[in-house]
């Protein structure tokens, strides 16, 4: 964008996120599990629209952990051209130290690991899938993004407090709840500050038939895949003839 500005060029950029998925106490908490795992550990959780917090309601808290912790167990790190691996390498070496410092910096800061938190064997940039339990909703980790296969637990006291915290983060690419109630559903629609939303399904993927774009931070010029990507490629002309 500042290299363009002096130019005059137009610029669209897709920006980073801390995207949220929202358990509340009446979500199906296996599709939640399927979902944010899918979501924060997909590419190695190194995607704009990756699930790098999951805000879920204390009456399931415990519930929805173990059934979290057991699916991500499960996971097994390894090259991406593995028949047996389900989680690859993060991108460079720089990365993965970025990724290990922060989960460090995580439970210096009153998260405890719930499975991961290392260094996984093996000869490349190999992140353990992480999750981390009783993040304080402020704390670095909770609001900056990490890029990398990193999953942040935060409590929350019901639906309200839910949407505080997804919302109080500078980013804004996608936003997704976990829930039964068709009011809450379509509040949630419009009270998510992001601009992908889904309600009961992965918060990772994009549609063709959909723009792809963000809010806040998220995103600079006009949405992907959007209508508005006409004006950007092309130039208005207005023409007068006389007869």
């Amino acid at each position: 964008h500042q290299a363009g500005a002096p130019r005059l060029l137009r610029t669209q950029l897709e920006l980073g996120g801390k995207n949220a998925v929202l358990v509340l106490a009446d979500a199906d908490l296996d599709k939640a599990v399927k979902a944010a795992v899918f979501g924060a550990f997909g590419q190695s959780g190194q995607r704009c629209s990756a699930t790098s917090r999951v805000v879920v309601d204390k009456a399931v808290k415990e519930q929805f952990l173990d059934k979290l912790v057991a699916e991500v167990a499960k996971l097994k790190v390894g090259p991406g051209l593995s028949e047996d691996a389900t989680i690859g390498p993060v991108i460079n070496e720089a990365r993965m130290r970025a990724c290990l410092d922060a989960i460090k910096l995580a439970q210096e800061l009153g998260a405890k690991v719930a499975v991961g938190g290392g260094r996984a064997p093996g000869n490349g940039y190999y992140v353990e899938p992480t999750v981390l339990r009783d993040v304080p909703w402020d704390s670095e980790i909770a609001q900056e993004e990490i890029f990398g296969p990193v999953l942040s637990v935060v409590d929350c006291d019901g639906f309200d407090d839910a949407m505080r915290i997804s919302n109080s983060v500078k980013y804004g690419m996608s936003g997704t709840i976990f829930t039964q109630d068709p009011a809450t559903i379509f509040e949630a629609l419009d009270r998510f500050e992001a601009g992908m939303l889904h309600v009961n399904r992965p918060g990772v993927g994009a549609y063709a038939h959909l723009p792809h774009m963000g809010a806040k931070l998220s995103q600079f010029g006009p949405p992907e895949c959007s209508p508005q990507v006409w004006d950007f490629y092309t130039e208005w002309r207005s023409a007068c003839i006389s007869y």
